[in-house]
C-alpha cells in the first residue's frame, strides 16, 4: 500500500483538538434547587467539562475520533497497485477500408473491429480517457480523449466501411497529434494489415498495440476491364485473379449496357490468373463484368468500363521529321485517329484539318489553336517564351500528381533544357534540380509544355515514356479517354461553368458548385463503385457531358488475406513488452464512506443520549 498524498497527515491533528474540547470547562450559571435527583446527568456533563479530570469512556467521544481519523486517512489517499485494463489515454484507430467488409469473420472484419471496439471502451476507467481514429483513405478523428463511453459508443455508430484502401501514414500522424504529452498512452489499431504503404519510416510517441482482424485470403477478383479497338471492331478484356492459396472454379458474366452478352466457366489455381476477351456489338457504350458465385470479398467481383467511340479523338503531330518516339507511343493508344505532317506543310497551310489534340515537335505556329496541345522543346518565341539552355540530370515528379502515380522518373536523364521558370505557361509537372522541365495546365484550354527534346534525353527508352504519353493524351482528351479510378479519388471533370451535376451509381445527383476563375471542375465523391454521369443543365435542358467509371481493381485492396504485423516502417514495432501495466487503485472512496458511516451513527448515539 502507498499514501498519494502524505502531507494530508498534518489534519491528523484534529484528533488532540476534538479530545482537548471534550475537556474545556464549560462555565454555567449556579442555581439553587432543592434535590439534586433529577439533575444527575447534568452533574455527570459537569463533571466532564472540568478539565484534567481522569477519562471516562464516551460513545460520542470514540465515534467522533474515529470518524475523524477516517477523514484524514482519506485525505492522504490511500491506495495500493493494481492491474489496469487500459492506458491512461488510449487512441482506439479503426480501419475501415475497402477489405474491410471480407465476410471471412462473421459477419465482417468491419464488424467484428467494432466490436473489439466497443469491448474496449467498456473497459474504460473513471479517470481513462479514450480517443477514436478512422483509418480509411482520408483518416479523420471521431472523439478525442474522451471520457463518457456512452459519447463514444455513438461516434463509434457512425463509423462504416469505405470502398477505398487505408492511408496509414496520415492515421498515424493524426494519432501522434492526439497523444499531447502524457507518458500513459497507447494506440490500439484494430485492422486486418492490408494499408497503403508508409513512405517514411515515423516515429511514434507511444506504444502500439495491433490486433489483427480477418481469418481467410481466399478471393477471386476482377483486376482489369477495358475495352479497345481490334480490327474486327471494338472488343472487351478482363483479367481474373485468384488471390487465395485454393483452386477454385468460377463463371465469369459480361454485360454491354446492361443486357447479358454471354457467360464462361473459368478455372483459377490459387495464386494463377487469366485473361478473357470478348467481342462487343457495334454501339456498346457501357460494360460491366461479373463473378458469379460472389465469394467473401465482394467488391472486386464486379467491375465496370466504358467503350471508346468508334470514331476516335483525332490527333494532329507537327514535327519537322515526324518524330518516331511520339509516333510510336501514340500509334499503340486505343480509340486516336494519328495524323503527321512537317513543320513545313503545317506552315503552308496544306496540313488545315482541325484535330482534338495538337502536338507541335520543335516547332510554333504564329498563333495556337484553341485546342488541347502538347508541347515538346519549342523555339522560345513571344507565345512560348522560354529560358537559357541547362542540364537538368535527374527527373522527378513536382508534386503529388494522380497522373504520375507509377511512373518511374528516376532512371531518366535529360541532357539538355531550356528554362521554363518564366515561360507564363503553366504549373511545374516535372522538375529536376535546377528547375522545371515539364510544365502543365488547365486554361483557357489544356496544355503541357516539355522544355527538352526527346532526342537529347533517354527518357523514350524507359518504360515510363508510353505510361507517361498514354496518361497525358488521357488528360488532354478527357472526353474521349473514358478513364477509370479509385475509389475515392478526385476526378478531373474537364469542364468549367455553372448548372453542373454528377450522376452517382446509386441514382443520386450532386450538385457542382461553380467557382469563378478555379478551372475545370473536379468531383470528389467517389466513394461508390460503378458508372457516373456528368451534365450540365442551362435553359431547362440537361445535357450528357461524360462519363467515367469507378472500380476496386487494385491487386493491393483485393489481396485480402490478413497480415501478421501491419505494413509498418521499420523503427515502428507493435509492442511485445510482457510487463503487465499497473496503476495506483486508490482506497479513499471506500475509507470517505466508512467515515460517513461513523459521524451517522455519531449523529443517532447523540440524539439517543447515550
Amino acid at each position: 500500500m502507498s499514501l498519494l498524498a502524505p502531507v494530508a497527515a498534518a489534519f491528523g491533528l484534529i484528533v488532540p483538538a476534538i479530545i482537548a474540547l471534550y475537556f474545556l470547562k464549560v462555565r454555567r450559571p449556579q442555581v439553587p434547587v432543592s434535590s439534586t435527583l433529577l439533575w444527575r446527568s447534568l452533574t455527570k456533563d459537569r463533571q466532564a467539562g472540568v478539565p484534567w479530570q481522569r477519562l471516562r469512556f464516551s460513545w460520542l467521544l470514540a465515534l467522533q475520533l474515529l470518524a475523524a481519523m477516517a477523514l484524514v486517512v482519506a485525505l492522504m489517499r490511500p491506495a495500493h497497485s493494481a492491474p489496469a485494463p487500459l492506458a491512461a489515454h488510449t487512441i482506439l484507430m479503426v480501419d475501415t477500408s475497402a477489405p474491410m467488409q471480407t465476410t471471412d469473420v462473421h459477419p465482417s472484419r468491419f464488424a467484428e473491429a467494432r466490436r473489439r471496439a466497443a469491448q474496449i471502451i467498456g473497459r474504460m476507467g473513471p479517470q481513462d480517457r479514450v480517443s477514436l481514429v478512422e483509418l480509411s483513405s482520408q483518416p479523420k478523428v471521431l472523439a478525442s480523449a474522451v471520457g463518457d463511453r456512452n459519447a463514444l459508443r455513438r461516434a463509434l455508430d457512425r463509423m462504416a466501411p469505405g470502398n477505398a484502401s487505408a492511408d496509414l501514414s496520415q492515421a498515424l500522424a493524426l494519432a501522434a497529434s492526439l497523444s499531447g504529452s502524457g507518458s500513459d498512452t497507447e494506440l490500439v489499431l484494430l485492422s486486418d494489415g492490408i494499408t497503403q504503404p508508409l513512405p517514411a519510416p515515423v516515429s511514434l510517441p507511444f506504444r502500439l498495440s495491433y490486433q489483427p482482424i480477418g481469418a481467410s485470403g481466399e478471393n477471386l477478383a476482377i483486376t482489369a476491364l477495358s475495352a479497345q479497338p481490334g480490327p474486327a471492331g471494338q472488343g472487351g478484356f478482363v483479367h481474373v485473379q485468384n488471390f487465395g492459396t485454393r483452386h477454385r472454379d468460377t463463371t465469369l458474366d459480361w454485360r454491354v449496357d446492361g443486357k447479358l452478352l454471354n457467360a464462361r466457366s473459368l478455372s483459377l489455381d490459387g495464386g494463377s490468373g487469366t485473361d478473357v476477351s470478348f467481342p462487343l456489338p457495334s454501339g456498346a457504350q457501357q460494360l460491366s463484368a461479373t463473378l458469379q458465385p460472389g465469394d467473401a470479398f465482394a467488391l472486386d467481383d464486379t467491375a465496370w468500363a466504358l467503350a471508346r467511340p468508334a470514331a476516335g479523338e483525332r490527333v494532329l503531330l507537327v514535327s519537322p521529321d515526324g518524330n518516331v518516339f511520339l509516333q510510336q507511343a501514340l500509334r499503340v493508344l486505343p480509340g486516336l485517329q494519328l495524323t503527321t505532317v512537317t513543320s513545313t506543310a503545317f506552315d503552308a497551310g496544306t496540313a488545315t484539318q482541325p484535330a482534338d489534340l495538337y502536338i507541335f515537335d520543335r516547332f510554333l505556329p504564329p498563333a495556337l489553336p484553341n485546342a488541347p496541345l502538347l508541347l515538346v522543346a519549342p523555339p522560345t518565341s513571344t507565345v512560348v517564351p522560354t529560358g537559357q539552355a541547362f542540364s537538368p540530370g535527374t527527373l522527378q515528379p513536382a508534386g503529388p500528381d494522380p497522373l504520375l502515380a507509377g511512373v518511374n522518373l528516376a532512371d531518366a536523364h535529360v541532357a539538355a533544357a531550356r528554362d521554363l521558370s518564366h515561360a507564363n505557361f503553366g504549373l511545374p509537372f516535372i522538375t529536376s534540380e535546377d528547375g522545371p522541365v515539364v510544365l502543365r495546365r488547365d486554361a483557357p484550354t489544356r496544355g503541357v509544355l516539355v522544355g527538352f527534346d526527346l532526342h537529347d534525353s533517354d527518357l523514350p527508352l524507359r518504360a515510363a515514356f508510353p505510361i507517361l504519353v498514354d496518361r497525358l493524351t488521357t488528360w488532354l482528351l478527357p472526353q474521349a479517354s473514358q478513364p477509370s479510378f479509385r475509389p475515392g479519388a478526385e476526378v478531373p471533370l474537364g469542364v468549367t461553368g455553372g448548372g453542373l451535376s454528377v450522376t452517382r451509381p446509386d441514382g443520386s445527383v450532386v450538385p457542382i458548385a461553380a467557382d469563378a476563375g478555379s478551372g475545370p471542375a473536379v468531383f470528389a465523391d467517389t466513394n461508390e463503385v460503378g458508372i457516373y454521369e456528368v451534365a450540365r443543365t442551362a435553359n431547362g435542358r440537361r445535357q450528357v457531358l461524360s462519363h467515367f467509371a469507378v472500380n476496386v481493381s487494385s491487386p493491393d485492396v483485393s489481396a485480402v488475406a490478413p497480415v501478421a504485423h501491419p505494413n509498418l516502417a521499420s523503427s515502428i514495432a507493435p509492442a511485445t513488452s510482457g510487463t503487465t501495466r499497473k496503476r495506483p487503485q486508490e482506497w479513499w472512496p471506500w475509507v470517505g464512506g466508512a467515515a460517513l458511516i461513523i459521524l451517522s451513527a455519531e449523529w443517532a448515539v447523540f440524539h439517543r443520549g447515550l
